[in-house]
């Protein structure tokens, strides 16, 4: 391939069997790998098999390929036979792959004359191929190529070196690119507060158990994914010599990506060698950093992550949430990403604001759910129009949500706002599940707190596909499930209400989406007798908050029969609870 990368070429050694095992004091290949090593450049070879979807045969001429220049080593061993070809041993294929690739070729003969090789006489014959390693051998020097011999390690590493360096000289003017300090690392936001960098480190150190060097961190869109990696890879810069941000959400996306890096370290004729030789000078290089970003299907990803493996540190940012197996078998340490806490909320929002009001800031952060990305957009509304308090943007966005949710900020991306930042995950749900959208229509009319999945059985005949499209729902990250419960940010919920209006006109025997749907599930969930069944008051106190919602969001336009059922039902159980004042407004 001709090119430079940062340290040197990429070098690959090919070698006969006992020259890896001999002498037992320092192997010939070993002393081959240091000269190359010595000189600059980087080893590669077919020591070590990733975990990919190709025959190994396949394997070996890619590798060949991708690399600058060919390191023959050849003992009189004729090696492992290919299973595809058996008229050929692995050496031989990777001697006719660099030939055809037109590799500059440098060939090393082990001298069988020698006084002290280091090689077990058993060791220096082939009795099954040994007429065929000969004949090899025959046709090596017949190609055109100057073999050298050697008789021990020392003498073969200082024949490599040197070889190395001549051609180098003979090729002349190569430029190389420093690979320390490489990134291409988007700025950095300072819309970050709250977040434990430490904790990501850990996790790619492998802390606690997690597979060492890849981890992938997860959440509902706005929740600061892509921030955290950001923060994380400039502050740990200094760990790695290369950082390379690669925008994830498509295969091709994700191609393009590796074609970049290898454009940053050396040329390439086309895209496709572009990608080849990335991924190679990933897999045969260490101390580097990728961050895939905003990864939507993770089988676009699937090949890269096991072809790198172990190489250097790997950060996934995604929406997509694949539980504990799925993370496991991509090699992936999963980091679940939350809102923040209220104190750094409230934090961020008076640094971007510069408004001393804890009290408006705390009540602000609690409609907005702590969510990242909603408390950056109401503090660049709030700087943008003067005079406008925390108490005032809680008054539009009760009077105007739609248009708070969809306002930006001076320079902000359009994609960057609460109205419009669920919509591919929304998209990706619709186009695998009816049932659902539904259901999370109806979970938006709710409480933001944790409703028994068993309530929303009515919305399917079978209870099995209520919970596979919760699992849809759960796995973009739009619903949290535990313990049997199901949750929605309240920000979520707001943002479907929005998409998914409820006209006052409308026909509630006959309308059985939003809210109609969600006093239908609601009707069906209370428990019987809220005065004396005892074992139903759990049931009423984790119903409760729904209630109160959904009397909320329905308004008085949509009162109904079964609404006012649920309420009078809620109302008798506070009665008896002790709670008259809350009585006394349901009952009303």
């Amino acid at each position: 391939m001709g090119g430079s990368v940062s340290d040197g070429w990429r070098v690959f050694v090919s070698h006969t069997s006992e020259l890896r095992r001999f002498p037992a004091s320092g192997s010939y290949v070993a002393a081959a790998e240091r000269a190359v090593t010595a000189a600059g450049h980087a080893v590669v070879d077919m020591a070590d098999f990733p975990s990919v979807d190709l025959p190994p045969a396949e394997l070996c001429v890619e590798r060949v390929r991708s690399c600058d220049v060919y390191v023959g080593v050849l003992g009189v061993r004729y090696g492992s036979l290919v299973r595809s070809r058996p008229e050929v041993s692995y050496t031989e294929l990777e001697f006719d792959t660099a030939t055809a690739a037109g590799l500059d070729r440098l060939i090393f003969l082990l001298d069988i004359e020698a006084d002290h090789p280091g090689v077990p006489v058993w060791a220096l014959t082939d009795n099954e191929f040994g007429a065929r390693q000969v004949a090899f051998r025959k046709r090596v020097g017949d190609a055109g190529v100057t073999a050298q011999q050697f008789g021990s390690p020392a003498h073969l590493g200082q024949l490599v070196e040197r070889s190395l360096r001549e051609l180098a000289d003979r090729r002349g003017g190569v430029a190389v690119v420093p690979v320390d300090g490489v990134d291409n690392l988007p700025m950095g936001s300072a819309v970050f507060e709250g977040r434990d960098l430490a904790r990501l480190a850990g996790l790619l150190d492998g802390a606690g158990g997690a597979v060492v060097g890849q981890a992938a961190v997860y959440g509902l869109g706005g929740i600061g994914k892509t921030e955290l990696a950001i923060h994380y890879a400039r502050n740990y810069r200094d760990r790695y010599g290369l950082v390379w941000w690669v925008t994830a959400d498509t295969a091709e996306n994700v191609a393009l990506g590796l074609a970049a890096l290898a454009g940053r370290l050396r040329p390439a004729d086309t895209l496709a060698d572009a990608q080849a030789w990335a991924l190679s000078w990933l897999q045969t290089h260490r101390g580097w950093l990728l961050v895939l970003d905003n990864v939507e299907d993770l089988a676009d990803i699937e090949p890269l992550l096991g072809q790198v493996a172990g190489r250097g540190h790997v950060v996934v940012t995604t929406r997509r949430e694949l539980g504990t197996a799925r993370w496991a078998r991509l090699g992936l340490a999963p980091l679940r990403l939350e809102v923040l806490d209220r104190a750094a909320s409230v934090q961020l929002l008076h640094r971007l604001t510069g408004l001393d009001d804890a009290g408006g800031a705390g009540r602000l952060a609690a409609a907005l759910g702590d969510l990242p990305l909603a408390l950056e957009q109401a503090a660049a509304y709030v700087s943008q129009h003067d005079g406008l308090s925390f108490g005032d943007y809680l008054q539009l966005l009760a009077d105007r949500f739609g248009l708070v949710a969809a306002a930006l900020g001076e320079g902000s991306s359009a994609q960057r706002t609460v109205a419009t930042i669920w919509q591919a995950s929304m998209d990706a749900v619709a186009a695998r599940s009816a049932l659902a959208v539904r259901v999370l229509q109806v979970l938006a009319w709710l409480g933001p707190d944790a409703l028994p999945e068993d309530a929303l059985l009515p919305l399917a005949d079978d209870p099995v596909a209520v919970g596979e499209a919760l699992a849809v729902l759960a796995s973009f990250s739009l619903v949290n499930r535990g313990g049997g419960q199901a949750s929605v940010h309240r920000l979520v919920q707001a943002v479907v209400r929005q998409n998914h209006p409820q006209s006052a006109g409308e026909d509630v025997t006959t309308t059985a989406t939003g809210v109609q749907a969600a006093v239908a599930v609601i009707r069906t969930a209370i428990p019987d007798d809220p005065r004396a069944n005892v074992v139903g008051w759990q049931r009423w106190n984790q119903l409760l908050p729904h209630i109160d919602a959904l009397t909320e969001h329905a308004g008085p336009q949509h009162t109904s029969t079964d609404l006012m059922f649920v309420n009078d039902r809620a109302a008798t159980y506070r009665q008896f609870q002790g709670q008259l004042s809350a009585a006394v407004g349901l009952f009303e």
